[in-house]
């Protein structure tokens, strides 16, 4: 199959590996990509993501030039996908500092929409990763809207001038900051408790001073969240818990 968005060419195929394990791949050719990329997402979905040009061929020798490492990443995808709690009806979902209930409803038109403490997912034949695509939607959505916010309030408080701030759905990290001054946000930190949410912003905060983790480092995140330590194990712990 192949398709074209925003100038991105897009090839499903299958590699081999040298147990027999065959597993489907998709390659996204991207004129701006200089190096090729490997990624296994959220879902397990195994992706190439490499120039233009680059061949079928060429993605599954780079694949099979990592078998351990995809192999590994399919599985623990696996276990984590099966971990995570059934979304239906009934279903709680974390939001901040409060506790949504979901309820699902057949409809031509996909939406979602929250009204007090309940959120509506409105769907046509839903299967459980049609409510799970439409919930980080909207979780993205609300995101963008109050993570740049809380930012900024937080690094008023801290004398911080981050240059700026994307909202992105990041496998491992829970935000990241460039030497430039950008800081990038996962949008699950709204599953987060504010206290918890509020401890990264800190961090990538933080960063802007000290781009490492050095003593001079921690003595600012301590000066800035005194339980700064009881708080990060906490997040640790969260983060094989989440629902999303």
């Amino acid at each position: 199959m192949q398709s074209s968005h925003s100038h991105i060419k897009q090839h499903d195929g299958w590699v081999s590996f040298a147990g027999g394990e065959r597993v489907p791949y998709t390659l996204y050719r991207m004129p701006r990509r200089k190096r090729v990329h490997l990624v296994i997402s959220d879902e397990g979905r195994l992706q190439v993501r490499a120039p233009r040009g680059f061949t079928r061929s060429e993605a599954e020798k780079a694949l099979r030039s990592r078998d351990a490492w995809v192999l590994d990443g399919l599985r623990r995808a696996r276990i984590s996908r099966s971990e995570r709690p059934m979304l239906w009806t009934g279903t709680r979902l974390p939001f901040l500092d409060e506790n949504l209930c979901l309820t699902v409803r057949e409809g031509s038109e996909p939406s979602v929409s929250r009204k007090e403490d309940t959120l509506y997912v409105c769907i046509s034949a839903a299967t459980e990763q049609d409510i799970r695509e439409s919930l980080g939607y909207w979780y993205r959505g609300e995101a963008k809207s109050y993570l740049p916010r809380r930012l900024a309030a937080l690094a008023e408080y801290m004398g911080a001038r981050p240059v700026r701030v994307s909202i992105r759905s990041q496998k491992t990290r829970w935000g990241s900051c460039s030497g430039k001054g950008h800081i990038s946000l996962n949008w699950r930190l709204m599953l987060l408790p504010t206290q918890l949410t509020d401890y990264v912003l800190v961090h990538e905060l933080c960063h802007l001073r000290h781009l490492n983790h050095s003593p001079k480092f921690w003595a600012l995140m301590r000066q800035s969240i005194p339980d700064c330590k009881e708080r990060r194990a906490r997040l640790s712990r969260i983060r094989s818990r989440l629902i999303l």
